[in-house]
């Protein structure tokens, strides 16, 4: 099985796989009013985020953390995550909200199991001589096996590790209502 001889092979592959499957997010369209392209409302994502920890990311690229995060009226309030003091702003600063998901990170992670069963799994369908049969008999297919279990294994609880630490990633962008600079003109004076 010379392809696992060469274990930075084996790894890289491994790691590759596991990292694809653990960095996913969902990003939502957060507007004041309801549209067909809307997926929060103001009023919706303050029950969405009520107490979550979240990053406000401002307009200037600033990032802050905070709990509690709140529209109301033409203000964002949430609780600092240190002082415990409550900032407010304008609510056009606020651009992005991140919210994280430990949990769904962990399982998504354990995605890392289907990465550790691919690689051995196309190996030995390619090289069917290696996984048992001919003349050895089953002692290559129990050691097949086993190679298969560990791989898996390490794939599974890599993922899992880097899944729970890396998050899935909510990102709530902001798309704010723009007055018009110019009045509307009525018909008469198109004329």
């Amino acid at each position: 099985m010379q392809i696992f001889n060469n274990r930075y092979l084996v790894f890289i592959t491994l790691t590759s796989i596991s990292f694809q499957l653990i960095g996913c997010s969902s990003t939502y369209l957060v507007t004041p009013s309801k549209t067909p392209k809307t997926d929060f409302t103001y009023s919706e994502i303050n029950e969405e985020l009520s107490g979550k920890a979240v990053s406000i990311i401002l307009s200037d690229s600033t990032e802050l953390y905070g709990n509690n995060f709140r529209i109301e009226n033409d203000s964002a309030k949430w609780v600092d995550q240190k002082s415990n003091i409550i900032n407010t702003v304008h609510l056009k600063e606020v651009k992005t909200l991140v919210a994280k998901n430990h949990f769904l990170g962990a399982l998504k992670g354990l995605g890392g199991v289907v990465g550790g069963l691919m690689l051995p799994g196309i190996y030995f369908l390619l090289n069917p001589d290696e996984s048992g049969g001919g003349d050895h008999g089953g002692i290559k297919a129990v050691g097949a096996v086993m190679i298969v279990g560990i791989i898996a294994s390490v794939g599974g609880i890599g993922g899992c590790l880097v899944g729970t630490i890396h998050a899935h990633r909510y990102y709530y962008e902001f798309k704010h209502e723009q007055k018009d600079k110019k009045p509307i003109e009525n018909e008469k004076q198109l004329k």
